[in-house]
């Protein structure tokens, strides 16, 4: 039993500077990992939600287009998308085609560009500044 305790004793300084030098690595490893990980989905979002802004100008200046690839990308935006989003997108999509005003489409369109400038993390400064024009409004202006 002494032995042990002597072995013990010996070993552990070794332990602990072993230990010392592989705690901070693993630590920093883990943090790395979930801001590369964070940084992914970050990236993700912003292609989707920048693919969904095109198609939406596409769509709306071309009435005869194929819903099908627009379908799939909302479909993907509101799987990828955060709460705010999905709510937002839903949103501007019940005003398409309906009774809503231009003015209320603008601002449907609005708050779903803010909901994804707040997803991928795009500092929101001074929001109210942005122009409240619509996808409708470009396709007269253009």
């Amino acid at each position: 039993m002494n032995y042990f305790n002597n072995l013990f004793i010996v070993l552990m300084p070794v332990i602990v500077g072993a230990l010392i030098s592989i705690v901070p690595n693993m630590i920093n490893k883990k943090i790395d990992n979930k801001n590369k990980l964070k940084e992914d989905n970050r990236n993700i979002k912003l292609q989707n939600y920048v693919e969904l802004i095109d198609l939406l100008t596409i769509v709306l200046k071309n009435p005869g287009v194929n819903f099908e690839q627009i379908i799939s990308k909302i479909n993907i935006v509101n799987m990828i998308g955060s709460v705010e989003v999905v709510y937002t997108l839903n949103e501007y999509i019940q005003t398409w085609g309906g009774c809503a005003s231009q003015e209320d489409q603008n601002t449907k369109y609005f708050q779903l560009l803010i909901a994804m400038r707040k997803d991928i993390g795009i500092d929101e400064g001074d929001l109210s500044k942005l122009s409240t024009i619509g996808l409708l409004d470009i396709q007269r202006v253009s």
